[in-house]
């Protein structure tokens, strides 16, 4: 249900991660901030058919990265939602800044996604989502949702700075999602393995980054530039930083292959969130 309109001015659901509620959040110092980091990844398992393929909530599930830490809603956003979902508290509702690609936009798609948790089970979902220039409201059914946080190695040296340039440079080279992207991650393999030639197999990673994506795409590509870029100012080798992380080929792979992958890699999945106050 969208809604024009001007404004004014986040592992296995066996441990749960701290959400500080959005009343006392200042950027960069809450417990939403801790739990949900820039390059973390939201997974909506799929619910959908096969017509469903390339939406959020679709067949074969969808993945979006954060692109900021958590932040409260604004009045007005409150208002709105408090109008067509008079049954949610929008006081456990937060905005998070998300990258994707969805067969349902041009380009790469920039949002922010509204995020509810639930105050007593701490399981967490979507209810709509905020254009990125705050103009459009859209709600959704309620959207299951689990958290992929980073490596505990990388995320305590998080660099934003070359996050931003990643991003502007995804942007620069933006394309549509692929129907053929799709059908080439369900035949071929996502793996990327060490065995060929380094030099070559770095090549050909980053030849991958120029096709035209499906959903999975986007995290592959977001985080193997990342790791080069950061391999690159650590002195460390760009290969052995994406082999470590994030191994797999960015024109093939399904979102179930990116969540083994991640597993794999020593990311922490969440499927709840703890809140307290600050």
């Amino acid at each position: 249900m969208p809604a024009t309109r001007q404004h004014s001015d986040p592992l296995d659901g066996r441990r749960g991660a701290t959400l500080a509620t959005p009343r006392n959040t200042s950027a960069g110092s809450s417990g939403a901030s801790v739990a949900i980091a820039p390059g973390d990844v939201f997974f909506v398992r799929g619910s959908g058919g096969i017509a469903d393929i390339g939406t959020t909530g679709g067949f074969m599930g969808h993945v979006l990265v954060v692109l900021a830490a958590p932040q409260p809603l604004r009045a007005s956003d409150k208002a709105d939602i408090q109008s067509a979902m008079p049954s949610i508290n929008t006081s456990q509702i937060w905005r998070v800044s998300t990258l994707e690609s969805t067969r349902g936009h041009v380009g790469l798609h920039c949002c922010e996604m509204l995020l509810h948790v639930q105050p007593k089970s701490g399981r967490f979902s979507f209810v709509g989502e905020l254009s990125a220039d705050g103009s459009t409201l859209t709600l959704v059914d309620n959207e299951a949702v689990e958290l992929w946080q980073s490596p505990a190695e990388l995320r305590s040296q998080l660099r934003v700075d070359i996050m931003a340039q990643v991003l502007a440079e995804m942007k620069s080279a933006e394309q549509n999602w692929s129907y053929a992207t799709a059908a080439r991650a369900v035949l071929k393999s996502a793996a990327l393995r060490g065995g060929k030639n380094r030099a070559t197999l770095l090549r050909d990673m980053q030849e991958c980054w120029d096709e035209a994506p499906i959903c999975t795409s986007i995290v592959v590509i977001f985080w193997q530039r990342y790791l080069c870029h950061f391999a690159q100012t650590v002195g460390k080798g760009e290969l052995a930083l994406v082999l470590k992380w994030m191994p797999l080929f960015a024109d093939r792979g399904l979102p179930g292959d990116l969540t083994s992958s991640m597993r794999k890699c020593g990311w922490n999945c969440l499927d709840k969130l703890k809140i307290s106050s600050m």
